[in-house]
């Protein structure tokens, strides 16, 4: 969840051990800009007919950078550092399947793509919308640790659907 992640650590940031002012949470932010990055090497990867292995690869990204995000490293320079890490990874790991499920989507139907897209948009801007509410609940009722194991939770039920579906296809495939 996306927006779990970019709601809360603003009030992480600007709050003790770290204390950053609106001016180094900006730069803060800058780290974000590094999931630019994955879109290319998503399409990449799904045009040698890699999509579902960039998939997982996305998913363990994200769920890495909650992971990491969770190091308890005080208010250090380190601390930040790893904070900045994390955006990256997570913010990698997210464009990464962004990009893989759009192209998914118009390899469906071409005479549906643009439903289809403002559907994916939509349902990622509800998507962000959820993890920013839920994010801001977890962070009030248990700080850093809550929002960014409810975070990771998102990911991580992913992971598991995504490897359901796929035995569910290799099963129906070897009963045919």
């Amino acid at each position: 969840m996306h927006g779990s992640f970019w709601t809360v650590t603003p009030v992480l940031l600007a709050g003790a051990p770290f204390n950053l002012s609106q001016h180094g949470i900006g730069w803060f932010a800058l780290a974000g800009v590094t999931g630019a990055l994955a879109s290319p090497v998503a399409g990449l990867l799904a045009d040698k007919g890699l999509g579902r292995a960039a998939t997982i690869a996305g998913i363990l990204t994200v769920i890495g950078g909650y992971a990491i995000s969770l190091m308890p490293l005080g208010g250090s320079t380190k601390a930040l550092a790893v904070l900045v890490l994390a955006a990256v990874l997570i913010d990698f790991g997210l464009t990464l399947n962004v990009v893989i499920g759009q192209r998914a989507i118009y390899g469906l139907a071409p005479d549906l793509r643009s439903r289809l897209n403002g559907l994916f948009g939509a349902s990622t801007f509800c998507g962000g919308a959820l993890g920013s509410a839920l994010g801001g609940w977890a962070y009030a009722h248990g700080g850093w640790p809550y929002a960014a194991a409810l975070g990771a939770a998102f990911p991580v039920v992913a992971l598991a659907y995504f490897a359901v579906k796929n035995q569910m296809g290799r099963r129906s495939t070897q009963e045919q």
